[in-house]
Parts: C-alpha cells; structure tokens; sequence
C-alpha cells in the first residue's frame, strides 16, 4: 500500500514525497506522511520570516504580525487542498 505523502507540493500534484521533505528541510520524520508535516514546515518558515523582517528594519510586533498573516494564509491554503483531495477528517 502506498503512503499517503501530505507536503504542500504532492497536494499540488507534484512528484514530491514527504521523506524528500524530511531529507531536504529537516522536517522530523515522525511527520512524514501526516497532515502535520505542513503545519509543522509553516511554523518554521514563520520563524525564518519572523527574524527575516526584522533585520529589514521592522519591529519585533511588527515582524510577527506580517509573518502570521502569511502563517494564516498558508494553512488555508493547505487546508483548501487537503479538502480538495479528501484528506480531511
């Protein structure tokens, strides 16, 4: 039986499995073929973006708040095509 691969890109239609994320980003493996694998990568990327806006120049708060409004967007984006595809429970 195949596994289920849950990462962003094989929900695009991508040949992309959830191990490559593993490999590539450093996902923990546990997460590997669970919904849990985006959320865990949006969280991570939010902090990259959080220090990112920062050295730009913008404040701590403001910093977060432009890195959680793209955190909240992704995980729609996730969600809409984790429904599309019949993976949400």
């Amino acid at each position: 039986m195949d596994k289920q691969n849950y990462n962003f890109m094989a929900l695009q239609g991508f040949d992309i499995s959830d191990e490559d994320y593993v490999d590539e980003f450093g996902v923990p493996p546990e997460y590997a073929y669970t919904p849990q694998l985006n959320y865990w990568m949006i969280d991570h990327v939010f902090e990259r973006d959080v220090k990112a806006f920062q050295d730009s120049g913008m404040t701590h708060r403001e910093a977060q708040k432009m890195a959680n409004s793209q955190r909240d967007s992704k995980r729609a984006e996730v969600k809409e095509l984790m429904a599309k595809k019949g993976l949400l429970s």
